[in-house]
């Protein structure tokens, strides 16, 4: 027998996968269920996992997750589970660490009462392990990305249907996949639209879960980012990563890890006592996803380029866009997305959103700075050092520009942090603490790009009484007894309404007087008839 006739005797499912994956990969698919004493034509309908090619280190319930349908443009239990296959094993937070970082931002709060007015927050305060940071910080991931990621998914989502399209595959056909052994229980009946949209969630999923387990296996707490990614009062700090931070420096750990508590801390404290600050940075973000324009052109080349990923990986095959389950791991499809898929040409909408999310995360971590820095002088023998350690770290192996910047396009200026810190220090030498958190007071009194660059302006503005309407200005003259006379009337002359008063009183005068004469007459009738009634004035008549 011919192998092509061995070949049409396959069974349904074998045809379809052949269809989809290419002749090698559905063939050694074939071969494996042959090798663990599976009848591969007795398969059809049943719910047996589905044994990929090459012996896959992502398991089905894991494919299951992967292409799972959901609303969201990113598939963050597969993001989870990408993040955590990231980490090393670490141990457990033993409990002696947790009450040194419960102790460490105690004593941070402390030392703040002494370098801002603002007031600290009530927060929990807890150590996390990398794996820990992941669970906690996810909710913020979502908040973060989303806006942005269901724009660029929709274009993604387009031009793998293009790639479709050109490499003749019906997407229809794809329907037909229920029929596989087990690939029909973990994907379901793959309809194409739902299809490529959940390969794009998933796609991003596996970008981001990347981002956060790398962020993980460095981040200090909880603000590295300069957004606050725990739940609303909570504070938190991974002190095995403080550890490895502070092995190659010439400082203690217990300095180091006090210092970055700080940090922690005041971060904390601006955001409990300048509630509108998060929902600003949610606005902007939002703003700014709005105005992203994506490179048809850099989207095309990022799905080719997973392609041949993929195809270097496991070898030249035919089938599915080049995305062969033969050996599928989601952490090789990221790879093909770290090419820049954002628009060069920028609106101008579009750039004054991403100056002002610039600004305003600069002005945050400005003000975290020098408060954490004049807190920590007169405590911490090294906390100048540790302060230019921190701003060469953002500056080079920055963790928000690990995240931002491939996944939104957003790109952080480390120089307008030290002039925001600058502004920052210069508010508070020329006019005090108070006015320098009052600041913080309102949106539109934080200080613009321009200001950052030319501080000039703002001190002046900043230092100056606001002008006040005229109505604050007669109040004012009311109270100190300066307010003139209104236009027309001298102190000879009544107003309207005195004249009116005055009219009224002097009726009230004339009633009352009336009245007493009245009442005069009839008292002396009663005087009289009093005298003539009484005993005496007989006897002397």
């Amino acid at each position: 027998m011919s192998e092509a006739n061995g070949q049409e005797q396959r069974p349904e499912w074998f045809q379809i996968l052949k269809k989809m994956l290419g002749e090698e990969a559905a063939e050694d698919a074939f071969q494996q269920l042959q090798a663990n004493g599976i009848d591969p034509e007795k398969l059809a309908g049943t719910a047996m996992p589905f044994p990929f090619p090459g012996g896959s280190s992502f398991g089905a319930s894991q494919l299951k997750h992967f292409f799972a349908p959901r609303k969201e443009a990113v598939n963050w239990d597969a993001a989870v589970e990408v993040a955590a296959s990231r980490l090393p094993s670490f141990t457990p937070t033993s409990a002696a660490q947790a009450q040194k970082v419960r102790e460490q931002l105690s004593v941070a709060d402390l030392w703040l009462d002494t370098a801002t007015t603002l007031s600290p927050t009530a927060s929990e305060r807890v150590a996390w392990t990398p794996r820990e940071w992941i669970q906690a910080t996810v909710p913020a991931w979502q908040r973060l990305t989303e806006p942005v990621i269901a724009n660029v998914v929709r274009a993604f989502t387009e031009a793998i249907a293009e790639q479709f399209e050109r490499q003749g595959i019906d997407p229809e056909e794809m329907k037909a996949s229920a029929a596989i052994p087990g690939i029909g229980q973990i994907i379901g009946p793959m309809d194409p639209d739902s299809l490529l949209k959940n390969l794009a969630a998933g796609l991003f999923a596996v970008q981001i879960g990347q981002a956060m387990g790398q962020i993980a296996q460095v981040a200090f707490g909880s603000t590295d980012i300069g957004i606050p990614l725990a739940k609303e009062k909570i504070m938190g700090l991974v002190p095995v990563n403080i550890t490895s931070f502070a092995q190659d420096l010439e400082i203690t750990e217990e300095e180091v890890g006090q210092y970055l508590a700080v940090r922690e801390a005041a971060h904390a404290r601006l955001f409990h006592s300048v509630p509108w600050l998060r929902h600003k940075l949610s606005r902007l973000l939002a703003r700014y996803a709005q105005e992203i324009r994506i490179d048809p052109e850099a989207i095309d080349r990022s799905v080719r380029d997973l392609q041949d990923r993929l195809q270097e990986q496991m070898g030249e095959q035919e089938g599915l866009i080049g995305l062969p389950l033969g050996n599928f791991d989601p952490a090789n499809l990221g790879l093909g997305l770290s090419v820049d898929i954002f628009a060069s040409e920028e609106t101008a909408t579009q750039r004054q959103a991403m100056e002002d999310l610039q600004t305003v995360l600069a002005l945050i971590e400005g003000w975290v700075d020098e408060v954490s820095t004049r807190a920590c002088m007169p405590n911490l023998a090294h906390v100048i050092q540790l302060r230019e350690l921190l701003r060469r770290r953002r500056a080079t192996t920055s963790p928000i520009e690990k995240v931002l910047k491939p996944l939104i396009g957003m790109e952080l200026r480390p120089k307008y942090s030290r002039q925001a810190a600058s502004l920052w220090s210069r508010l508070l030498n020329e006019q005090g603490m108070r006015q320098r958190d009052q600041v913080w007071s309102h949106p539109d009194m934080i200080p613009t790009l321009p200001d950052l660059t030319d501080p000039e302006s703002f001190m002046s503005q900043s230092g100056e009484e606001p002008e006040k309407d005229q109505v604050d200005q007669d109040l004012d003259s009311l109270l100190s007894g300066t307010l003139g006379w209104a236009q027309g009337l001298t102190p000879e002359v009544d107003s309207q309404g005195d004249q009116l008063v005055g009219g009224n009183h002097a009726s009230e005068n004339e009633s009352k007087g009336s009245a007493g004469d009245q009442n005069d007459e009839d008292s002396g009738r009663t005087d009289r008839d009093d005298e003539n009634d009484s005993p005496s004035a007989g006897t002397a008549k």
